[in-house]
């Protein structure tokens, strides 16, 4: 395995892909204009403006996390710290007043033992961003994490395209990924009451 700078990691683990097509973006557009006012062409410049144009958007939208920091949604997961969560619960997701036919489980589960809650918040924490395509669901679930701040939530979604752990919303920044949630979450929902 490659080792990598945990700093690197860090960074690396925070930013949203698109962060990074911005930059490159960004970059051919801002070679492209250099490129022709150097030689002092006189052709459109309209590509490069609109790959530059594109490149500092994607930077500045997906990347105001690294300026301003995390949602208090989204922090309340990614960046939970498991001293300070004194639980966690797993819930049906409900339309009109009924649970889900495609809910994980049809009860709420609460659970407080330590190496779970534990086991959940390094889970959590080692999310990283999806960005899913129309996914096919498979079963979902309603999870609150309860800390000294109170209770946050999240929805997860087993489907098509793996787990999607939706945080504070919908969008760009908002979707994460860890598969091994599935078992998890699986596990805790055969509990018996």
């Amino acid at each position: 395995m490659l080792a990598v700078n945990p700093l690197v990691h860090s960074f690396l683990h925070a930013v949203h892909p698109l962060f990074f097509i911005g930059i490159v973006a960004a970059g051919v557009g801002a070679y492209g204009l250099f490129k022709l006012i150097r030689t002092g062409d006189r052709r459109t410049r309209a590509p490069e403006l609109f790959f530059l144009a594109t490149g500092v958007f994607l930077i500045i939208f997906t990347g105001k996390d690294l300026v301003f920091g995390s949602p208090a949604e989204v922090a309340a997961f990614r960046e939970a710290d498991p001293a300070r969560v004194q639980g966690f619960a797993i819930a049906p997701v409900m339309f009109g007043g009924q649970p889900s036919s495609t809910s994980l489980t049809s009860r709420t589960v609460i659970v407080t033992d330590r190496p779970r809650v534990e086991r959940l918040v390094a889970l959590l924490r080692s999310s990283t961003h999806a960005a899913p395509n129309h996914p096919e669901g498979r079963w979902m679930t309603e999870l609150w994490l309860y800390d000294d701040q109170g209770r946050h939530d999240a929805i997860v979604s087993y489907t098509s395209d793996g787990i999607i752990l939706r945080l504070g919303g919908s969008g760009v920044g908002h979707d994460f990924r860890q598969e091994e949630l599935k078992a998890f979450l699986e596990e805790v929902a055969r509990e018996k009451p």
